[in-house]
């Protein structure tokens, strides 16, 4: 900025969209229950569960019993859990949104610091261009839609994300001396910092070891970083491995070197093409059907063009050896890239600047009106698409199978001792086949019968109440001899939806139903 008060306006604008972030991470950390990936639930939830003593060991995922899965975010979660605990709240749900909101909290702050980088990002000279590529990435990095419900996600790849985005943000501010280090010495705790944040995205996903291979690169033949610094850098790596070790002794019982077994077991062994096999180019199908519609697939291109236009970038250089890392191993899904997809804000703004000429697109480049129209509409066509997503993932539950542990939850009547579901197939308390543990309460009996004129004895002798389990809004027509009597206290979707019941879609999608029968 070239004024005292073109930089006041700056920090109005930063801390603006920055609280507004932080508001909706924490609305979201709220109401975006469940998870996103089984593989969340299961590697690292049901992993904390375990020690806390309710999940049995024999109903853990084969990471545990290969001993390849790291644990500090589980030991990290551990403490939060052991912490409300000695509040005396012993909710899951309470402690499964006290991981949300640290894991938001940390992603909110790696998006603070891509915002302090934007000074050295964006070195344009150009007042108004300057300005407005500032500006852009504040507003993509409080606004783009996935992030606050990718931040507080308990899941590996979004905390592994942020704490990248955390030590890639301090390396470059370190190098340059931005702001307001510029006039003092950088200190070895703070490069040692630096190395732990690295350090601690490597140990919540071990793939993430690509990028900060990456970034270390940079450092040393883009960044000309001194040894010293560069070896600050790697002793806290090194100690957050460590940590990392020590950590899984703890939940192990035995010493083990987690990322070699990780390794061994799906590269060497080969295992990890038994979960499928999709070709590179299915990255683009992901990206529209897996994603949000349209804007996905945008965002990608746009961290292609990031990447082509801006090549010595410190992000290009970690983020193009994972990518093509991925590309290469059969097995894909759109999470693996979750990493990747954090620096999203970042990665727009670099496709909208050219490090070459220092300038910031505007629209007045478009000279002719037939193309300036048609970009206009289909950028508006987007924003406004971005709006509804970040809206949606703010309030809608991210996984009703939890939803519905919790709607059971809350039913339990206080001082019951035995709480009886029924159910006629599917146990609600199985995900893939496999028993949930932690949001199981200790009350619960899950019963099942054969038909429901099964349940008609049981209310004309009158052993009721009793609850039952439905997977769709209403009991079945086979019920209706007991549907008088069975009263719904709790759905995964919300009662007004009836009104909305075009073609009677509600008979057949997937909404559980807990019924209190009498």
């Amino acid at each position: 900025m070239n004024s005292r008060s073109e930089a006041e306006k700056w920090l109005r604008f930063f801390f603006g969209w920055m609280a507004f972030s932080f508001v909706v991470h924490m609305i979201t950390a709220v109401y975006s229950v469940g998870y996103h990936s089984a593989d969340e639930n299961f590697q690292i939830i049901e992993f904390l569960s375990f020690k806390l003593g309710k999940t049995p060991a024999k109903f853990l995922a084969v990471e545990f019993t290969e001993r390849m899965r790291p644990w500090l975010q589980p030991w990290i979660y551990y403490g939060i859990t052991q912490l409300m605990q000695g509040l005396g709240d012993q909710s899951p749900f309470h402690w499964a949104m006290g991981f949300r909101i640290f894991d938001g909290i940390v992603g909110w702050l790696s998006g603070v610091l891509m915002i302090a980088c934007a000074p050295i990002w964006f070195p344009i000279r150009n007042l108004n261009a300057k300005r407005a590529a500032w500006r852009f990435l504040a507003v993509a990095v409080a606004t783009m839609w996935f992030l606050p419900a990718m931040h507080v996600r308990p899941s590996s790849e979004g905390l592994s994300g942020s704490c990248f985005i955390l030590g890639a943000c301090l390396i470059t501010l370190g190098l340059k001396k931005a702001q307001r280090w510029q006039s003092s010495k950088i200190t070895a705790s703070f490069w040692i910092l630096t190395g732990a944040l690295l350090g601690a995205s490597f140990e919540f996903r071990f793939q993430s070891g690509l990028m900060i291979a990456g970034a270390l690169a940079w450092m040393l033949f883009c960044g000309r970083a001194k040894w010293q610094p560069f070896v600050q850098v790697l002793i806290g790596i090194a100690l957050v491995f460590i940590l990392g070790r020590c950590v899984d002794h703890w939940a192990y019982g035995e010493w083990v070197l987690s990322p070699w077994r990780y390794i061994q077991y799906n590269l060497i062994r080969g295992e990890v093409s038994r979960y499928g096999r999709l070709p590179w180019w299915d990255i683009v199908r992901m990206s529209f059907t897996e994603s949000w519609p349209f804007i996905g697939t945008a965002l990608l291109f746009a961290t292609l063009i990031a990447w082509i236009r801006n090549p010595l970038h410190l992000f290009t250089w970690s983020q193009v050896p994972f990518f093509i890392v991925h590309e290469l191993i059969a097995h894909k899904e759109l999470r693996f890239f979750f990493p990747i997809a954090m620096a999203g804000p970042l990665m727009l703004t670099l496709a909208l600047y050219s490090s070459k000429s220092g300038e910031f697109f505007d629209w007045s480049h478009l000279k002719s009106k037939w193309l300036r129209w048609p970009s206009q509409g289909l950028w508006y066509f987007l924003l406004a698409n971005n709006g509804i997503g970040l809206l949606v993932l703010a309030f809608v539950p991210f996984s009703r199978v939890v939803q519905y542990y919790e709607g059971v939850y809350h039913a339990i009547p206080p001082e019951t001792k035995t709480f009886e579901l029924y159910v006629k197939a599917r146990d609600p308390y199985e995900i893939l086949g496999t028993p949930v543990f932690f949001y199981r309460p200790p009350q619960l009996e899950v019963k099942r019968f054969g038909s429901y004129g099964e349940l008609r004895v049981k209310l004309d002798r009158g052993e009721s109440p009793f609850w039952l389990y439905e997977g769709k809004f209403t009991l079945p027509t086979e019920a209706d001899s007991i549907a008088s009597r069975c009263k719904s206290v709790f759905q995964t979707l919300p009662p007004w939806i009836t009104y909305l019941n075009f073609n009677n879609w509600l008979d057949r999608a997937n909404a559980w139903t807990l019924f209190r029968c009498e």
